[in-house]
């Protein structure tokens, strides 16, 4: 009886040491705030972190169920394949996803290894990189507006960008600056979009300049005819090339580029 004793204390102390060390490690990888899975061979689910559930729609009662049978938030279809292919090669795997909010994430997939040096299964966490992606197309945009600018600058006739969301005029090359002063030094101040200079459109079935644009699919470009002001009560006939040049995730124009050439001049 007291060897019993002393074994069931001795099972009672390593049952509360190994309490303790799962209490601590599921407080660590919370601490991260890290979506991490840990799936078994067969892609079961084995654990799951709270941050998890931002990836995937799981709950307590999902451990023990195969991760494809539990819906993602993130479109991931090679999921499987990955998963697979880092248990046969224990080889790590590296992945981005994108969720149907717009964030983004960069997946890995690691073997999980046992204290016995054994693979039973992977871990596979999800790493938000959404601001950080965001800031690369902004410095991308930025560079290719640099560019695009220094083209254009050189450009004979007049060309501006316009700012659907802003409702105004974020580039004018030197010629549409120019035309802009000269079109209103009598006048006061520039306006803010450059197409207040020109002249009443006639009424058009598709609702005027600003649905038209809206209308345009990726590529698509307008060419229409326009009456622009310019000085001294002058008017001159251009033709104006429209395009699409930015749109948001969603595929809603924000930006149109206006190229206008000048076919001739009418007189005030």
């Amino acid at each position: 009886n007291e060897e019993l004793l002393t074994i069931n204390a001795e099972l009672e102390a390593k049952n509360g040491e190994l309490a303790t060390a799962n209490d601590d490690l599921r407080n660590v990888v919370n601490s991260t705030k890290i979506p991490t899975l840990f799936l078994d061979r067969a892609l079961r689910v084995k654990r799951f972190t709270s941050e998890a559930t931002r990836i995937a729609n799981l709950i307590a009662t999902d451990v023990g169920r195969a991760i494809t049978d539990i819906t993602l938030r993130v479109t991931y279809p090679a999921l499987r394949h990955d998963v697979e292919e880092v248990l046969a090669t224990l080889v790590f795997k590296e992945a981005q996803v994108a969720s149907a909010d717009g964030a983004t994430y960069t997946v890995r997939i690691h073997p999980y290894r046992t204290t016995q040096n054994t693979i039973d299964g992977v871990v596979i966490t999800f790493s938000d990189v959404t601001l950080l992606r965001r800031a690369e197309e902004a410095l991308a945009a930025r560079i290719h507006e640099g560019v695009l600018a220094r083209v254009l600058d050189r450009w004979p006739g007049l060309v501006y960008v316009h700012d659907l969301v802003l409702e105004r005029d974020v580039y004018r090359n030197g010629a549409a600056a120019t035309w802009l002063r000269t079109a209103t030094a009598a006048g006061g101040a520039e306006p803010a979009r450059f197409d207040a200079l020109y002249q009443p459109e006639r009424p058009t079935a598709n609702g005027g300049w600003r649905a038209r644009q809206l209308g345009l699919g990726d590529g698509d470009v307008l060419t229409r005819r326009v009456r622009l002001r310019g000085a001294d009560a002058t008017t001159a006939t251009f033709r104006a090339t429209e395009s699409v040049l930015a749109r948001t995730p969603a595929g809603q124009p924000t930006q149109v580029l206006v190229v206008l050439d000048q076919p001739g001049v009418d007189g005030g």
